[in-house]
């Protein structure tokens, strides 16, 4: 259901952004966009404000946590990916917004994580995977984190890092 409330919102803001555009061009909705091989939708860009922003819906638990402590490393790394690659387009992003939007709860408790764009943790992150690509399991430090089960190495069952990654810490081999 969550993911579904996701889709749905980004089709709604799609949608209103389109008609509040007006043939303008101020805004990019859901547009797909490449940084050093790395391809992803981003969902706004507003041309007017050079600010870039991402729709994330989440619990008003979740959120409170995302106002504390601020946006979470894979958040932070998607968002500026997407500017990485407008900025290489040439077009100025002077800021990337995270919004939160709340699932249960009214949009005036929604969170806006606003900073200025860092390529260099896209760059980090981007470089990780280029070290990796190729490598068997065996031959890495394990680093699991929640996008473990979009690696191609990945098996929860697994015993053996010659056949597959568990996903649990662990220690380089080679």
């Amino acid at each position: 259901m969550p993911s579904l409330l996701g889709i749905g919102l980004h089709e709604v803001f799609r949608d209103l952004f389109h008609r509040l555009d007006g043939g303008s061009t101020r805004f990019m909705t859901e547009t797909y966009v490449q940084y050093r091989g790395i391809v992803g939708q981003l969902d706004l860009y507003d041309r007017y404000l050079r600010t870039l922003f991402d729709w994330k819906t989440c619990s008003k638990s979740r959120l409170n946590g995302y106002r504390k402590d601020g946006s979470p490393a894979h958040y932070r790394v998607q968002t500026n990916t997407y500017a990485a690659a407008l900025i290489e387009d040439g077009m100025p992003v002077e800021q990337v917004a995270v919004v939160y939007l709340p699932r249960d709860g009214a949009l005036s408790a929604m969170h806006v994580d606003v900073n200025p764009p860092d390529r260099k943790v896209v760059d980090v992150a981007i470089d990780r995977v280029d070290a990796l690509r190729g490598k068997s399991p065996q031959n890495v430090t394990a680093v699991p984190d929640r996008w473990c089960g979009y690696c191609a190495h990945y098996n929860p069952a697994s015993k053996d890092l010659a056949l597959a990654c568990p996903g649990t810490n662990g220690k380089e081999t080679s």
